[in-house]
């Protein structure tokens, strides 16, 4: 191989790491998300109108735990969580940060969902790109103090759910395939979605 096509293979994926830092950074939904059909396609399933799926990040279940809940955190309110104790439950997984005005801007409706669908579902945010005294701040002025906030201090776990940028939610099945959906949601579309996770 000559030593320019070397050099211009690794230009190219300097510049496709830099553009992923960019969406990390960016954040509130401003990266772009693959189309709906190419999400359906890299996911192995038709594409559905209105369907913002990202698609399901690599399940590699070891010991039947899929690879997006590999994790150990800390949480907001000083204790642990495993994603390990998750499987085989419904679980809705909301990613925000602190400064995030989209975020904010949902959560009431994340709260309220969380509140009705308490009993049957697990909810579980994930907090990034912040100190911990600015999610602390954020969770008790959203009233999203109802189910535990795990800190992604490294961004290993939005890492581990293909997760770019906030706000995002992830739909975990009892079965272990995950839907990985960016952007906002009302509270209307997020009860479509875990009606339809609870009929899976």
């Amino acid at each position: 191989m000559r030593a320019g096509s070397r050099l211009t293979r690794r230009r190219a994926s300097a510049v496709a790491v830099v553009l992923a830092g960019v969406g990390l950074l960016a954040g509130c939904g401003s990266g772009a998300a693959p189309s709906n059909a190419a999400s359906s396609r890299a996911a192995g399933r038709p594409a559905v109108a209105g369907d913002r799926s990202v698609g399901r990040p690599a399940l590699g279940s070891v010991d039947g735990v899929p690879a997006a809940l590999r994790f150990d955190a800390p949480t907001v309110s000083g204790s642990r969580i495993s994603g390990a104790s998750l499987v085989g439950h419904p679980v809705v997984v909301w990613f925000w940060a602190p400064w995030c005005g989209d975020c904010r801007a949902e959560a009431h409706g994340v709260a309220a969902e969380a509140a009705k669908y308490g009993s049957r579902v697990t909810f579980l945010g994930i907090a990034g790109r912040g100190q911990l005294s600015q999610m602390k701040a954020f969770v008790a002025d959203t009233g999203t103090g109802g189910f535990p906030h795990a800190i992604d201090t490294d961004g290993s776990v939005w890492t581990g759910f293909g997760v770019l940028a906030q706000p995002a939610m992830a739909f975990v099945h009892p079965d272990g395939h995950v839907d990985v959906v960016p952007g906002t949601f009302s509270a209307a579309d997020l009860d479509s979605r875990i009606q339809r996770l609870l009929a899976s």
